[in-house]
């Protein structure tokens, strides 16, 4: 805010900036970080039944006159859908020299993430091509909490310095 404020009635400091500098300010902005949820993982599962008719052995007689027989294998397929919603909640309250509330606000911030995975038990041969690529499909990895607190801080930033700025344009 320092240093993207084009206003000569507006100047933005810090709290050592004021310490160390010993200023008078006109009003203080307050920002707490009331809310922070990480969230924990959701495994939304389904399960499904697959057989197919397998040829489990073949007599051949004469070339036009081939006896084969059939047996039904099975397997079960699971497929895991993984979500993980994360959120958090910055307040802004602004005040006079005097500590009297001036202007407030309350700033959201979400972060969803989601992926898909499925494994089977059973006979591999009673899989579909389509099934063979959904198991072979590379599971990934949830982001770390790292990265959640910094995709809802770095949101929460951008959009708090866009609602302070336009407050502080009314002047």
């Amino acid at each position: 805010l320092q240093y993207s404020n084009n206003s000569e009635f507006v100047k933005f400091y810090s709290a050592w900036e004021i310490r160390s500098k010993n200023l008078r300010v006109d009003q203080e902005l307050e920002m707490r970080l009331s809310t922070v949820d990480i969230g924990r993982y959701n495994d939304n599962r389904n399960y499904r039944k697959v057989t197919k008719d397998i040829v489990v052995k073949e007599t051949v007689y004469r070339p036009d006159s081939i006896v084969r027989q059939y047996a039904k294998v099975y397997a079960d397929i699971t497929t895991t859908q993984r979500s993980l919603n994360s959120f958090a909640n910055l307040q802004l309250t602004l005040t006079d020299q005097f500590g009297n509330w001036i202007w407030s606000d309350n700033l959201n911030s979400s972060y969803n993430w989601c992926t898909e995975f499925t494994t089977y038990t059973g006979d591999v041969r009673a899989l579909s091509e389509n099934d063979k690529q959904l198991i072979e499909k590379r599971k990934e990895f949830a982001p770390t909490e790292n990265e959640i607190v910094r995709n809802l801080l770095d949101r929460l930033n951008n959009d708090a310095a866009y609602k302070i700025k336009n407050y502080a344009l009314r002047f």
